[in-house]
């Protein structure tokens, strides 16, 4: 079962919320690229039930110095 009439919501602090689109099979998506360093928000409002809610930080990528082949 897939939700295609939800309202999802993506919020940083530095960008302005950005309401994805439905694209297919519960799958929800957006244009816009995100920013390492940067904390967002994704909540789901789904007619219904009560709201979702979600916060996770992008990493920064890993540097690797050297490699070693045994």
């Amino acid at each position: 079962l897939y939700v295609s009439n939800a309202q999802v919501i993506i919020e940083s602090n530095t960008q302005t919320p950005d309401t994805l689109e439905y694209t297919e099979k519960g799958w929800y998506g957006s244009s816009r690229r995100v920013i390492v360093g940067e904390t967002y928000t994704c909540t789901a409002n789904i007619p219904g039930y009560a709201a979702l809610s979600a916060t996770t930080t992008i990493p920064w990528p890993t540097v690797i110095d050297s490699v070693i082949y045994a």
